[in-house]
């Protein structure tokens, strides 16, 4: 009996809202070839919406839209991307920013792969919200929107602790 395959399990993070109103999921890769430690997409939903009306945005790393180091995952927001007319939902908000003036969203979660943890594990995490430079030709430092508090778990599928 094989217990070995050449994928991995899926695994990630939950992240919510303080006030359960956002809702951010990163997934990682689960083909060794592309590593498994590296981000594959992040998706936003709005809770408050109804049912099958939740996305904000998906990001893939398929381009360059969507890269990470470790625990900290960078959605870089391109309207003008050919990939990105179908990653946006609609024009909506993040707790009150437009996504339309947004430049990128950083999620850090405090973990560390020195340091697993088990699955549906509560930790603590960031979003970051980093607005558009004002002059559209001109390189300047992007104003931070606004950080919001999350609280994340730890997702693995099955529920197994991979290290």
């Amino acid at each position: 009996m094989g217990l070995f395959s050449s994928g991995s399990f899926a695994d990630g993070f939950v992240c919510d809202s303080i006030d359960k109103s956002l809702r951010v999921k990163v997934y990682h890769q689960t083909k060794p070839e592309r590593g498994t430690r590296n981000v594959a997409v992040m998706v936003l939903s709005d809770q408050t919406r109804p049912h099958g009306d939740k996305t904000i945005a998906v990001f893939n790393a398929r381009g360059r839209e969507l890269v990470n180091q470790s625990a900290t995952y960078v959605a870089r927001i391109d309207y003008a991307s050919p990939e990105a007319l179908s990653t946006f939902v609609n024009d909506s908000d993040v707790l009150g920013a437009a996504l339309s003036r947004l430049k990128r969203l950083i999620v850090n979660v405090d973990f560390s792969y020195l340091d697993p943890v088990k699955p549906n594990t509560v930790l603590p995490g960031t979003l970051h919200m980093i607005e558009k430079d004002s002059e559209k030709d001109r390189e300047k430092d992007s104003e931070e929107v606004s950080a919001i508090d999350l609280k994340c778990r730890r997702y693995l599928k099955n529920g197994l602790l991979l290290y």
